[in-house]
């Protein structure tokens, strides 16, 4: 069985909020920021809860949750409730 995820910023009857320059929808641009390791200036990025240098789909939700500056309500789905989820990591 393959492992899927899905992450969505806000429910279908709310607005996914805009950083404060307008450029980026904040919530996702935390999230993307958690997988890469970094934001999009190269500022670096601690989202590893475990310390494997590896970042689940859980750690960046929780990243991006105590993050955000705006109130919305991001979700987080997947096979097995995402606890092994894609897992994107620098070896």
């Amino acid at each position: 069985m393959s492992t899927f995820w899905m992450i969505a910023s806000s429910t279908n009857t709310e607005i996914s909020w805009a950083s404060e320059d307008g450029q980026f929808d904040e919530f996702l641009y935390l999230l993307t920021s958690a997988f890469a390791h970094q934001n999009h200036e190269g500022t670096r990025v601690n989202a590893d809860l475990d310390g494997n240098s590896k970042i689940t789909a859980r750690e960046a939700y929780a990243y991006a949750l105590t993050k955000g500056q705006r109130w919305e309500s991001p979700l987080l789905e997947g096979s097995g409730n995402s606890n092994t989820a894609f897992v994107i990591g620098i070896d």
